[in-house]
C-alpha cells in the first residue's frame, strides 16, 4: 500500500455514465482506440483498490482504507445504513482513520458513523449528503474544521459532541434546528454565525465551548 497514489476517479466515471447512456448506433461509432484507453484505466482502478489491505461493505456501499496514509474512501450511492453503533463495519479503525473521503452520490453520514476516531483530522463531504446522524463525530478530537455541503438539513443531537480541536464551522442555511449537545464540549470553538434559517436552538447545543462571538444572520425563535 506504500506505493499506492490515491487519484479522484470522477472522470472515469463520468466517462462510463457517459458510454453507457449512449444508444447502440452511437457506440459503434465509437474507436477501438478510445474503449481500449476507457478499459484500460478502469483496470489501473481496479488495480489500485485490489492494493488496499482493509476493506469492506457498509450496506450497499464499500469503503477502502489506506493502513500507510490513515485514508478511508467511501464509495457508492444512497444511504450509508446501519442497524447499531457495532455495524459500522470500519470501527476496529477507528484511532487509524486521520482522513475521510465520501463519494458524491451517499446521501447520509450515519448515526456514531465516525465516533471515537480520535485521530480523523479532516473529510471531505460531498453535495450528495442531506443529513448528519446523531454522535456522528463524537470525540473526533483532532478534527480541526469540516465544510458542511449546502443540501445538508439535518444535523442530529450530539453531532460534533467533544470535538476539542475544532476552531471554526459554517452551518448551511439549508439547516433549521441545531440540536441538543451539537456541539457541546467544543472547547477550541471560538466563534460562530448562525444563519437566518436557524428556527430553534436546544439546550446544550454549545455547553462548554469558548464562544467569544456568536452572529445571528436571522431569528433564532426558540433559544
Amino acid at each position: 500500500a506504500a506505493d499506492v497514489k490515491i487519484f479522484d476517479n470522477t472522470e472515469i466515471k463520468a466517462t462510463r455514465k457517459t458510454y453507457n447512456e449512449l444508444t447502440e448506433d452511437q457506440k459503434v461509432k465509437i474507436s477501438d482506440d478510445t474503449l481500449k484507453k476507457l478499459e484500460d484505466v478502469e483496470g489501473v482502478l481496479k488495480d489500485i483498490q485490489a492494493t488496499y489491505e482493509i476493506s469492506g461493505t457498509q450496506g450497499s456501499l464499500t469503503w477502502w482504507f489506506d493502513e500507510d496514509t490513515g485514508l478511508l474512501m467511501i464509495e457508492g450511492k444512497g444511504e450509508m445504513k446501519k442497524s447499531d453503533y457495532s455495524n459500522i463495519s470500519w470501527r476496529s479503525l477507528n484511532n487509524k482513520i486521520k482522513n475521510v473521503v465520501i463519494e458524491d452520490g451517499i446521501t447520509n453520514i450515519e448515526n456514531e458513523a465516525f465516533y471515537n476516531c480520535s485521530s480523523l483530522a479532516s473529510i471531505t463531504i460531498p453535495d450528495s449528503v442531506m443529513n448528519i446522524g446523531y454522535c456522528a463525530f463524537e470525540n473526533c478530537s483532532s478534527l480541526t474544521s469540516i465544510t458542511i455541503p449546502n443540501n445538508v438539513t439535518s444535523i442530529d443531537w450530539a453531532a460534533f459532541y467533544n470535538c476539542s480541536s475544532l476552531t471554526s464551522i459554517a452551518i448551511p442555511d439549508s439547516v433549521t434546528s441545531i440540536k441538543y449537545n451539537t456541539f457541546s464540549e467544543c472547547s477550541s470553538l471560538t466563534s460562530i454565525t448562525i444563519p437566518d434559517s436557524i428556527t430553534n436552538i436546544e439546550k446544550n447545543s454549545f455547553r462548554g465551548c469558548s464562544l467569544s462571538y456568536v452572529e445571528f444572520e436571522g431569528n433564532a425563535l426558540n433559544i
